[in-house]
This record gives C-alpha cells, sequence and structure tokens, in this order.
C-alpha cells in the first residue's frame, strides 16, 4: 500500500510539472512569439490553437484584444486575465466567440474562465455571443464581464447538440459566479438570454449581476434563460437581476422550461420568473422559490408579472417572498390537458399591487381552460393592492374541468376592486376550504363570488372584515390590538416571512405577531441565516 501511494503521488507531482503558463499580450505577436511572459503572442485565437494540453493556462495580460475569430479552446485549458483590464472585444458575428466544445456528452472539462472582461460592441457590430460550453462539466466562469454583445452572452449546454430531447447526460459541476452580465440579450422573435443553460444537473449560478435594460421598447431579450431546457437541481440564488419591460413581449427576467428541483432563493428581480413543464423527479419539490424581493421599484404603467408557471406544474413552493409594484405577482397559464399538482404559496409579502392607469385582472391568477389541478394551497400570505389602481380581484382560483382539494387560509386580502376571491365557474371544483382570512376593503362585500355554479364540499369560515392594523410605514408586523392577531389555523407552517416561529393559533397574514422591541431586528434578519450582523446592522452574508 506504500508503495502504491508513492507511485501515486509522484504520478500527482509529474502531472502539476507538465502544467504551463502561457501568455497573449497586445504587443505580443503570433508569428514570432512563443507564448512565454517574455516573448508573448498577440491574440487569444492563436493562443487557443497551441496551448491544448489539459492543466494549461492562457494568461491576457492588460490590454486590449480585437478578435476576429472564434477560438476553440481544449478541454482542461483555461483562461485568466487581469480582471476589467484584460479586454477582448469582438468583431465575430457568426457564432459565439470562445467554443469550449466536446463532442462526447459528460466530458470532464475541469476548467476555469475568470478575471476577463468581454466586449462586443453591439450596436456598432452585431457581434453573436461571448462563451458557450457544450457537453462539457466542471467549468467554472467566475469574475468576468459580458457586455454588448447582440444575441446571448454566455451558453451551458450540457449535450452535443441543441436539446430538444431531455438528455441521457447531463452536465454537472458547472458554475457561474461574481460576474457581470449587461445588455448581452435581443428579441428575436422571442427572447434570448444574457445567460442560457441546457442539460445541467446541480449547476450553481450566484452572486452576479445582471441586467438587460440598454435596448429601446421591447428589444431586450431575457436575463436567464433556458437552452433547450431539461435542467436538473439547478440553484440560482444571490444575484441582482433586472430586466426591461415595455408591455409587448413578456417580462420574463429568468425563463426556463422542463425544470427538476429547481431552487431560486435569496435574489433581487426585476422582471418575473418563468417557469413551464415543472416536475420533482427524484428531488424534494419540483421548483423551490423563496427569499426573493420580486418586482420594481415603484408602480409601472406595464404589468409586471412576479411568478409565471406555464403548462403542467407539479411540487411547486411559492414561499418567504417580497413581491412589490407586480400587477399580477402569481399567474398561472395552463393549457389543454395541463395539471396544476400540489403546489404552495405561503408566508409572502406581495404588497402595492396594481399598475399605473389600468386594472389588472388579479393579484394570484390561473387563465386556461380543460386543465385539472389538485392540492392546491394559499397560506399565511399578506396581499394588498395599490388604494388607486387596484386589479379586480385578490385571488383568482383553479377552477375548471376539475379543481379538487384547494386551501385558501390564514391570508390578508385587501383592496381589491371586485372583491377577495372569485372563479368564473365554480362548477368543477370539490373540496374548497376559504378559513380564517381576513378579507378588508375588498369589492362584493369581502366575500368570495362565483360566476357560475358552486363548489361542491366547500367551506367558508371565520373570515375577519375589518382592518387588520399594520405597524404602518411599510412595517407589515401587526399591532397587538390587531383582529389577525393569534387568528388563524394551524397549516403545518413552521416561520413567517421573518423567520419567527408560529404560534399555535398563529396570527394570520405573512408576519407572526411579535412585541415591539422584536419588530425590526426580525424584519430585517430573515432569509433564513443569509444575514448577519456587522456594526449593528444586518446586512447580506
Amino acid at each position: 500500500m506504500k508503495k502504491l501511494l508513492i507511485i501515486l503521488f509522484g504520478l500527482i507531482s509529474l502531472v502539476g510539472l507538465t502544467q504551463t503558463n502561457y501568455y497573449i499580450d497586445p504587443t505580443g505577436d503570433d508569428a514570432t512569439g512563443d507564448g512565454s511572459s517574455g516573448n508573448p503572442w498577440k491574440t487569444l485565437y492563436y493562443a487557443s490553437t497551441q496551448v491544448t494540453t489539459s492543466g494549461d493556462t492562457i494568461h491576457i495580460n492588460a490590454g486590449t484584444y480585437n478578435e476576429t475569430s472564434q477560438s476553440s479552446i481544449s478541454v482542461g485549458v483555461s483562461i485568466v486575465g487581469d480582471g476589467t483590464n484584460s479586454i477582448i472585444s469582438s468583431t465575430y458575428t457568426s457564432a459565439c466567440l470562445i467554443a469550449l466544445e466536446s463532442a462526447s456528452e459528460g466530458t470532464n472539462g475541469n476548467q476555469v474562465i475568470k478575471d476577463i472582461l468581454m466586449e462586443g460592441n453591439y450596436p456598432t457590430t452585431q457581434t453573436y455571443g461571448a462563451i458557450i460550453i457544450q457537453a462539457r462539466s466542471n467549468i467554472k466562469i467566475h469574475d468576468c464581464t459580458f457586455q454588448n454583445f447582440y444575441y446571448e452572452g454566455v451558453v451551458f449546454n450540457g449535450e452535443a447538440s441543441y436539446p430538444n430531447t431531455a438528455p441521457s447526460t447531463y452536465a454537472t459541476g458547472n458554475e457561474f459566479y461574481d460576474n457581470e452580465v449587461n445588455n448581452c440579450s435581443s428579441w428575436v422573435s422571442a427572447g434570448s438570454g444574457g445567460l442560457k443553460i441546457g442539460a445541467q444537473e446541480g449547476m450553481l449560478v450566484y452572486n452576479n449581476n445582471m441586467s438587460q435594460t440598454g435596448r429601446t421598447g421591447d428589444s431586450n431579450g431575457y436575463v436567464i434563460k433556458y437552452y433547450g431546457g431539461w435542467n436538473r437541481g439547478l440553484k440560482i440564488y444571490n444575484n441582482t437581476i433586472d430586466k426591461h419591460y415595455s408591455g409587448t413581449n413578456f417580462d420574463f427576467a429568468i425563463e426556463m422550461f422542463h425544470v427538476y428541483g429547481m431552487e431560486v432563493y435569496n435574489n433581487t428581480i426585476t422582471g418575473s420568473i418563468d417557469c413551464n413543464y415543472v416536475s420533482k423527479s427524484d428531488y424534494s419539490y419540483g421548483l423551490y422559490i423563496h427569499d426573493n424581493t420580486i418586482g420594481p421599484s415603484s408602480l409601472q404603467t406595464v404589468n409586471y408579472t412576479g411568478v409565471t408557471l406555464e403548462y403542467s406544474v407539479g411540487d411547486v413552493i411559492i414561499e418567504n417572498n417580497k413581491f412589490q409594484y407586480c400587477g399580477t405577482p402569481i399567474y398561472y397559464t395552463p393549457r389543454v390537458g395541463s395539471e396544476i399538482t400540489d403546489n404552495r404559496i405561503s408566508t409572502n409579502l406581495m404588497i402595492n399591487i396594481g399598475v399605473n392607469g389600468t386594472r389588472p385582472t388579479a393579484a394570484i391568477r390561473v387563465n386556461g381552460t380543460d386543465y385539472y389541478s389538485h392540492n392546491w394551497k394559499l397560506y399565511n400570505n399578506t396581499i394588498i393592492a395599490d388604494v388607486t389602481y387596484y386589479p379586480y380581484w385578490g385571488v383568482v382560483v383553479p377552477s375548471d374541468s376539475l379543481s379538487e382539494k384547494m386551501y385558501i387560509n390564514n391570508n390578508i386580502i385587501m383592496n381589491f376592486g371586485s372583491g377577495c376571491i372569485r372563479a368564473a365557474d365554480a362548477t368543477g371544483i370539490d373540496s374548497l376550504w376559504i378559513t380564517n382570512n381576513v378579507q378588508y376593503n375588498n369589492g362584493s362585500s369581502n366575500d368570495p363570488t362565483w360566476g357560475t355554479g358552486a363548489p361542491t364540499h366547500y367551506t367558508y369560515a371565520d373570515s375577519i372584515k375589518s382592518d387588520p392594523l399594520f405597524m404602518g410605514g411599510g412595517d407589515y408586523h401587526l399591532q397587538s390590538s390587531s383582529p389577525a392577531k393569534y387568528a388563524g389555523t394551524n397549516v403545518g407552517l413552521s416561520t413567517d416571512y421573518a423567520g419567527n416561529a408560529w404560534q399555535n393559533p398563529p396570527s394570520i397574514g405573512a408576519l407572526e405577531f411579535v412585541s415591539s422591541s422584536t419588530t425590526t431586528a426580525t424584519k430585517i434578519a430573515k432569509h433564513n441565516g443569509h444575514y448577519i450582523k456587522q456594526n449593528g446592522h444586518f446586512v447580506k452574508h
């Protein structure tokens, strides 16, 4: 055994000795250089044709590099720059400027791209994209800036071709973090993406600042988008994501198809999260969206949504989010034959809901025909419309061909012009419980209404039709005299929006009643431990 270990350590040492650093520099020469620090090459394209041994690194010295041809990077070769001082300026219009592509799916790339700025020069040049990774795993891109590419920024594709069907082999170990992505996505009959993701398992996207606001009208694409789809265990967290929307196309900041075990948390997002065909497969959930701030910073003249769920969506949890200045915080759009199963919407703050100058349909809306819904839960949310530009309805429940086992409990629903809860046709609803809600300042005498028919096995009880008495000034904790205090029913939740334990019975709304001495701290120190106290203030950790 000792001899074997000695041999192994020796081999590792030899591998380490073969790793070589090569350099490019604006003053270098592709014809006469040898890639050494003292005699560098001039272009990344030429370096990519020379550096092909796994473990080697191409160093990009400070300066600007005008690249006109695609650089194909071999397996195991990394690219390291000098931060924003290492500028790769592209005029290549046919495809992404840098390609890490393999023919065999699951290839272990074991590569890093970091500390570079890639400039696409749009709109002067319609440079297609920055980087594409195809059929490779264990790629890390971090501390880079990507800006002004015409169609797409960075693409992670786990398959060797465009993934139209579920892959047999997923890419694993890929990460995209601490990057800036600005103005790298267009709308050409559909939205493209600044970051595109397909056929990935366990990919991490975190600590990025990403925006798509630099184009006129609705020619902005999306910020994060599927690439064919089929992602498993994808995590998107601690990002700032901003998508400009003018009202013509779609407001998607994130769009994903064929979602399995996806988690989106601790992000600040302007624009909506759109997910299609959601299933938990062998994960504990299909989609878990929590602890985000979603929506613009003021009321808009166009209808921003918060979360859009399309086609069949199963095992979805939307929890502990702050939705602000959205016309429709949650929007379901099932198609014929779709299923909405095991969805829970809980402990969210939905505030200032509306659209400046017009009336959206509802804060929570289901729009479709001939679909099936089962086990849909709306628990302990605070849902408050703008007092001037309020939607017609607070909650439009699933209610088409067959909707069974639906629960609306412990919510505060306020300021909706036509009513708090609505179903256009309640004939197909079987087993609906609406209990222990505060329904205040809504139309229809603060009662649920049905356009046609009535639910079967329907319970409507213990509603409160009076002011919930918030602390005020943007603080949605309850005053000690609030009628919502400890007036809820136990639905099995553990903590409220601010991380406080629910009492038994709990209060109604997203925030449990707490004494005034703890209100401020619990309001700020939330997000499941992702905030720490520093110099007397709570900051993101």
